[in-house]
């Protein structure tokens, strides 16, 4: 899994670009289980809508960051 998220230590500034991803790989960037992410996207199922198939869509992708927050912020703060 490949993703792209870039942060600039001196500003304070992270930047993801959303792609397509399956919820293994999403639980992987935020360090949780699926379980955990299901309970944590449960709220805002309707928002995220159902996936088609393994993968999210790059439109889900950026709903979920959107309301769960950026990954890095998880892992690192």
């Amino acid at each position: 899994m490949e993703t792209n998220i870039k942060a600039n230590e001196d500003t304070g500034e992270v930047s993801f670009t959303a792609m397509p991803l399956s919820s293994n790989q999403l639980a992987k960037l935020y360090g949780i289980s699926r379980k955990t992410l299901y309970k944590w996207m449960a709220p805002f199922c309707e928002e995220i809508g159902q996936k088609n198939g393994r993968f999210f869509t790059t439109a889900q992708v950026k709903t979920i960051v959107q309301k769960l927050g950026m990954p890095s912020e998880t892992i690192k703060g």
